[in-house]
C-alpha cells in the first residue's frame, strides 16, 4: 500500500524490426531514473524511495528493456541505513555499468525522453560464443587457455578473444566467454558455427574484451 502514495510511471515503447523505441520516464520528485545505453541496448537503474519525503526505506532496482522485457530485479534495499541505497547505486552506475562494462549512463533529467536511432541505420555483427567460465581468476586462466588453443589450430587467431557476457541476453550473466568474432553477417558465423565447437550465436554483443596481464 505504501506504493500507492507514490508518483511511479515508467513508459518504455519497444517496436521491434527497424522502428524506433521511444523510452520516457517520470517517476516524480522522490525517485532517481538513470538509463544507460550500449549500442541499442538499454538498462535502467531505479532508486526508488518507498515512502514521499522519506530516505528510507529505499530499494535500487535494474531493469533490462530491450533485453529482456519485464526483467526487474531488486539489487539492494535498506530499511533503516540512510544513504545506504544512493551509494550503491552511484557505485553500480560508475564503477559497473560505465567504468567495467563500457555503457553510458544519463539521469531522467537530463533526458526525459531519449530517441534511439533507427536499428536499420546500425551496423550489426555477429558472435560466436565457444565456452563460459566464472568470473574468477581460475576462471579466467580457463578461458585464456581455451582461446590460445582455437588460435594454435585455426589460421585467423586474432578472432578469437575472451570477455564478458554481461551484454549478451542468451548467457547468464557474470561469465568470462570465449568469443569467435566479429562476423559481419549471420550466415558467416552459422557457417563457421558448423564446427560443433559452439554454445551459442549472439547479434549485436557489445564486446568488453579482457586484455589479461602479461603472464597469464
Amino acid at each position: 500500500m505504501k506504493k500507492a502514495l507514490i508518483s511511479l510511471l515508467v513508459i518504455v515503447i519497444a517496436v521491434l524490426g527497424d522502428d524506433q523505441i521511444a523510452v520516457a520516464t517520470d517517476t516524480g520528485l522522490e525517485d532517481s531514473v538513470v538509463i544507460c545505453s550500449n549500442q541499442d541496448n538499454r538498462r535502467i537503474v531505479t532508486l526508488d524511495y518507498l515512502v514521499p519525503g522519506n530516505r528510507v526505506p529505499c530499494r535500487v532496482i535494474y531493469e533490462k528493456p530491450t533485453e529482456k522485457p519485464g526483467f526487474s530485479k531488486i539489487l539492494w534495499s535498506a530499511e533503516n541505513k540512510v544513504g545506504y541505497c544512493e551509494q550503491k547505486m552511484d557505485d553500480f552506475i560508475h564503477k559497473k555499468l560505465e567504468g567495467k562494462w563500457g555503457w553510458q549512463c544519463s539521469s531522467r533529467e537530463q533526458s526525459m525522453v531519449w530517441q534511439i536511432p533507427e536499428r536499420r541505420d546500425q551496423v550489426k555483427t555477429w558472435y560466436v560464443i565457444l565456452g563460459g567460465f566464472p568470473q574468477t581468476q581460475e576462471g579466467l586462466n580457463s578461458g585464456l587457455q581455451l582461446r590460445d588453443q582455437f588460435r594454435s589450430d585455426i589460421w585467423t587467431q586474432d578472432d578469437f578473444s575472451v570477455g564478458e557476457s554481461d551484454f549478451y541476453p542468451e548467457l547468464t550473466d557474470g561469465l568470462y566467454v570465449v568469443m569467435k568474432g566479429p562476423f559481419q553477417n549471420q550466415i558467416d558465423a552459422e557457417n563457421w558455427a558448423k564446427t560443433d565447437a559452439v554454445r551459442e550465436i549472439v547479434s549485436n554483443a557489445s564486446v568488453q574484451q579482457i586484455v589479461p596481464k602479461k603472464g597469464l
